[in-house]
């Protein structure tokens, strides 16, 4: 037998991460030579609360609340729970800690009867354990009643173990297959599972839970199941779209649209695996609607738009349909309903002594008047989010402070690297790009060669050379030869980029050469003797995104502009038909009191004015005022990911494109008009503050994405 630990998500704080870690090496510890058998789940969603933590072994079933405090502790039924010295110890949402344990305990027992179909006698003394982070010098729990310290436990880290063994529950007695049996019944499938911890031997092929096939459709973050009714084939189910009066059906926007049609599909799939055959209806709502807000008064929106299944016993389902869909489904007793689309964002206009709320669902600089928009959010593909998150075990941890410098990054900190930036540096290139190669006067070009030449330089696990890789299979006819040079300093995030490299590889019919070279740079003659070793070949494509602020943060390049010395030196690699790509992040460069993105912009100016071949292709504005500019521009773009660890997720970037004058002249660039330029996308900032200097002077007021490529 042995233990099993599952987590469905990370932990937001760094005390719950280091006390998770803590309590499954206590659990490890002890389950390793015993013969009973243990789950312990992180994180879990069950009956519509979620739980630190989650035991169910051979004679109990726990629910576990983390708390990083210590000392000596007062509990109690009534009022709050305090420390000794008077510190009040929070129990989450304005709760003491005994309401939010009772409350959480409730919750769990009848998402344990409807998803475990657990008997009223088994969770009926389901207990409940508080652990304390910091040590505990005394308990004074006279203020607890009988019947409480009947199911209410307190413990810190080291009494952990201890606690878990002396809590017991008469009317459950769970022999190993039926704790197996658990396992499918609350959708604990294996990618959930935490193999440092677990025994995995416990999971016997007879009694394990089959694992549920994801897919995420290419432009949502919709799961599609792909269990035993993958060979059904399966049509939309017919829905009703409610658009309010003064916005009908037409006002959805293509990316919502889309994501409605792949629900119908997978809610069609979901019903009739869980219910069988039933009844139902599926309808799309605005947030706005009359007939919405009459049918559920209490409802507050936060996107534009309300799904609403009408099914037969809502209430019985709707955590398994919470789980399944990820996200969060709310259930009356025949309707389930989520939101989808753009979020909503709130405007207050004073009029006379009165606040009116004006609400639009807009997605940043949507507030801002831009007649033409470059698309700047997609989604991870199916096969790259099962690779990176599953099995190379990539980890979603933000974490600005510790990502800033990449160079020496462990093996560990690759692996957050790899779940967090790489699926925002794809995004970036894959937008970027898209928008580029949809131009016809570029694709015809670059279409005819019988070969394709990609340096990036600073590759890191390789994001964007992946974001360009998709956009380019999807343009670029297969018998086209892609070779790539990818150069890095850190051997962990190159091996990564090989693994990601090899399915790109795999899954393409196209012949691939890819070559990877761990540089380390730690003067300028390091960059110079990588420029030399390539001086012979031309590239299609180089990319340098988010190398410069490493340099500049370590004072490589001395007294020069990194982007200025990186496109002085690297320039002349470009082909004529070629791009090279500047990206970098926004923040404030220590070594230089100057934003990324303004060092950036004045870098690029100034290397262009030494090499009068190059010129900027994007941003718009640059292309049209470059050679007379000479502020210090911070302009930023930002862009945004889905992908089965996050929804939305946000990065923002300030990039350049620099190609021959020669080819910018081909594609006939629509820079003469008198436009004002969007270079900036931040909607805090007041509009003014978002355009072009140039631009705003000059004029006549229609305002277009800098980053959109416009031709004429």
């Amino acid at each position: 037998m042995g233990l099993l630990v599952y987590r469905f998500s990370d932990y937001n704080h760094t005390a719950e991460r280091e006390q998770f870690r803590s309590l499954c090496k206590s659990l490890k510890e002890y389950y390793g030579n015993k013969s009973h058998t243990c789950i312990f789940i992180g994180n879990f969603n069950i009956g519509n609360v979620e739980l630190d933590g989650f035991i169910i072994k051979n004679d109990a079933i726990i629910a576990v609340e983390f708390k990083n405090y210590g000392g000596k502790i007062i509990a109690a039924d009534n009022g709050e729970w305090m420390l000794s010295d008077g510190t009040i110890i929070k129990g989450g949402s304005k709760k003491t800690v005994y309401q939010q344990v009772s409350l959480n305990r409730s919750q769990a027992k009848k998402g344990l009867k409807t998803t475990a179909h657990l008997t009223n006698k088994q969770v009926q003394n389901l207990n409940s354990l508080v652990v304390f982070n910091q040590p505990i010098e005394a308990i004074d729990s006279s203020r607890l009643t009988p019947d409480t310290k009947c199911w209410l436990h307190i413990a810190d880290n080291t009494s952990f173990i201890e606690k878990v063994q002396d809590i017991t529950s008469e009317n459950i007695e769970f022999e190993h297959k039926e704790i197996l049996a658990l396992l499918k019944s609350l959708y604990l499938d294996r990618r959930y599972l935490l193999e440092e911890y677990s025994d995995l031997e416990c999971l016997d092929e007879n009694y394990s839970p089959k694992e549920t096939a994801v897919d995420f459709h290419a432009d949502s973050d919709i799961m599609i199941l792909d269990e035993a009714l993958e060979e059904d084939v399966v049509e939309p189910k017919r829905f009703e779209n409610r658009g309010s009066k003064s916005n009908p059906k037409q006002d959805i926007d293509e990316d919502t649209q889309s994501e409605i049609d792949s629900l119908s599909i997978f809610i069609e799939k979901l019903i009739k695996q869980i219910c069988g055959k039933v009844d139902y209806t599926l309808n799309v709502y605005r947030y706005d609607d009359a007939n919405l807000r009459a049918t559920f008064p209490d409802l507050r929106p936060k996107r534009q738009w309300f799904l609403i299944i009408k099914i037969p016993n809502a209430f019985s389902i709707v955590d398994k349909v919470r789980k399944l869909l990820q996200r969060d489904v709310q259930a009356t007793t025949d309707h389930l309903t989520f939101e989808i689309g753009m979020p909503i964002v709130e405007e207050v206009h004073e009029v006379g002594n009165r606040a009116l709320v004006k609400s639009e669902a807009t997605l940043s600089a949507d507030v801002l008047p831009v007649v033409e928009k470059l698309k700047s959010h997609t989604s991870l593909p199916s096969w790259l989010d099962r690779l990176i998150f599953e099995k190379l075990r990539a980890q979603y941890n933000p974490d600005y402070q510790k990502h800033s410098f990449n160079l020496d990054l462990s093996e560990d900190e690759v692996q957050n690297y790899l779940g967090t930036y790489f699926p925002r540096s794809y995004a970036e290139a894959f937008c970027i790009y898209d928008d580029l190669c949809k131009n016809s006067k570029f694709i015809e070009l670059i279409k005819e060669k019988e070969e394709i030449h990609i340096l990036d330089l600073g590759c890191g696990t390789g994001g964007e050379l992946v974001g360009l890789l998709t956009v380019l299979e999807k343009y670029i006819p297969t018998n086209v030869k892609f070779k790539v040079e990818a150069i890095d300093g850190n051997a962990f995030s190159l091996e990564k980029f090989k693994e990601i490299a090899a399915y790109v590889t795999k899954k393409s019919r196209r012949e691939y050469t890819i070559t990877t070279v761990q540089n380390v740079i730690g003067c300028t003659d390091d960059i110079e003797k990588i420029a030399e070793h390539y001086n012979t070949q031309h590239f299609d494509f180089i990319q340098m995104c988010k190398f410069g602020c490493e340099l500049e943060s370590r004072r490589i390049c001395k007294m020069a502009n990194p982007y200025q010395l990186l496109l002085t030196l690297f320039g002349k690699l470009l082909s004529t038909e070629g791009m090279f790509l500047v990206l970098d992040v926004t923040t404030l460069s220590k070594t230089d009191n100057q934003y990324y993105s303004q060092l950036l912009n004045m870098g690029v100016r100034d290397a262009l004015r030494k090499q009068p071949k190059l010129g900027v292709l994007l941003p718009l504005c640059c292309a049209k005022y470059n050679d007379d500019c000479m502020l210090p521009c911070f302009t930023q773009k930002e862009f945004s990911v889905r992908h089965s660890r996050k929804n939305n997720d946000i990065s923002k970037v300030a990039y350049r494109i620099v190609s021959h004058k020669q080819f910018i002249n081909h594609l006939h660039l629509d820079v003469d008009g008198d436009y004002q330029y969007l270079i900036n996308s931040n909607r805090n900032n007041e509009l003014n503050d978002c355009l072009c200097k140039y631009s705003k002077s000059n004029g006549n007021g229609t305002i277009l994405d800098a980053y959109k490529i416009k031709t004429k």
